[in-house]
């Protein structure tokens, strides 16, 4: 495998015969490199190569089991278990992760520094702790499900990041590293949940997170807990001295501040 790699030239597609190999697979040429039949791997698959692509190809690894350091590349159709799925990536171009899955003890997928990078996972199954730095541009995430793994939690450094058609375990938790993000979540679901309950309620109030083309709001909180509406933290109030906080523009109108007193 390794002299067919050496061989090949840009543009080439290198074919791997069905099997299970003792070793890694460093793809450093802007290749495809794709798996005839089952074609496991007990090593780390490394892509060091701008435009290179991978597709067809299992692989199992005691640590990391995958690791990208270049752009437009892309990951299809492919297995990658680890202690992490992908971990301390970089790229400063477009990663596509498609058809594949994505299993981590600790990671399931985790870019580091990497300047306007663009990721994109469609139609992949992911467990493990998933997180992008806040150099990546964009992230995309389409038809994809979350599994429930050691670490349920996705977390966006970057200011934009589109999820559509997604299903998250019931204990996933999303947040956003950055004040000011912007997530647009379409046609997903929770499993025995609201996709609302994703998001904590800081993120809501200091990021623009729309479900279904609903802006999702909270108004206010008590201690920790934060509320849709003024009312509802209201509603909430037990005997006793509380204290309601008013958070993210909320206002009250001369009715209200009637009814509800000062």
């Amino acid at each position: 495998i390794d002299a067919a790699i050496k061989a090949a030239q840009a543009g080439d597609t290198v074919t791997i015969k069905a099997g299970t190999y003792a070793q890694g697979l460093n793809v450093n040429k802007a290749i495809t490199v794709v798996g005839e039949g089952e074609v496991n791997f007990n090593g780390k698959l490394s892509i060091t190569a701008d435009g290179a692509t991978v597709k067809n190809l299992n692989f199992k690894n005691s640590d990391t089991a995958c690791y990208v350091g270049a752009k437009d590349v892309l990951i299809e159709g492919c297995t990658l278990v680890g202690s992490n799925g992908l971990y301390q990536s970089y790229t400063s171009g477009t990663v596509t992760f498609k058809n594949s899955t994505i299993t981590g003890a600790t990671y399931g997928i985790h870019f580091d520094g990497s300047a306007n990078g663009n990721i994109v996972i469609d139609n992949c199954v992911i467990t493990g702790w998933t997180s992008f730095a806040k150099t990546i541009k964009k992230v995309t995430m389409s038809g994809t499900t979350f599994n429930e793994g050691n670490y349920n939690y996705i977390r966006f450094y970057q200011e934009e990041a589109v999820i559509d058609g997604c299903t998250f375990n019931e204990k996933m938790a999303v947040d956003f590293a950055v004040a000011g993000a912007k997530a647009t979540v379409t046609d997903s679901t929770v499993v025995n949940g609201n996709i609302e309950d994703l998001f904590e309620g800081a993120d809501i109030v200091n990021s623009t997170i729309t479900v279904d083309g609903v802006k999702l709001v909270r108004e206010a909180k008590i201690g920790d807990v934060y509320y849709e509406t003024i009312a509802e933290a209201i509603a909430a109030v037990g005997a006793g001295d509380v204290v309601i906080d008013l958070v993210a523009n909320a206002t009250l109108d001369y009715k209200a501040r009637e009814a509800y007193g000062t």
